[in-house]
């Protein structure tokens, strides 16, 4: 899952701009069991480069979790080759989701040195 993950996010960044998704699981929460892509939810998630979701369509990601009986439990986005793996300042003042304890990943290079061409 986690590669299959880290390659959805390459692939839908190309190299050149930033993507993300929701990372989703079951009810035990022990494991990550899908996810959702940014731009899968909001098709100009990614327009500028950045990660720039669009909180308004947060609702089709709680039906699809309601669906499927799944929880989003956390998020991952990529950075720029040689940008911080911290997050950025505009990272911490928009929250995906604004909750105490909520986790969000930072994966950097847009994903591309976490395995070659797989």
């Amino acid at each position: 899952m986690w590669f299959r993950i880290l390659r959805s996010l390459r692939i839908r960044g190309e190299s050149v701009r930033e993507s993300g998704a929701f990372l989703l699981s079951d009810s035990n929460q022990r494991k990550i069991s899908g996810y959702l892509l940014y731009d899968d939810i909001d098709p100009h998630a990614l327009d500028s480069g950045i990660v720039d979701f669009n909180p308004a369509l947060m609702g089709k990601v709680w039906e699809y979790c309601e669906h499927h009986s799944l929880k989003v439990v956390a998020d991952i986005h990529t950075h720029p080759k040689g940008a911080s793996i911290q997050q950025s300042e505009l990272d911490k003042k928009n929250p995906v989701i604004p909750k105490p304890g909520y986790i969000a990943m930072i994966v950097p290079d847009y994903s591309e040195n976490w395995f070659l061409t797989h």
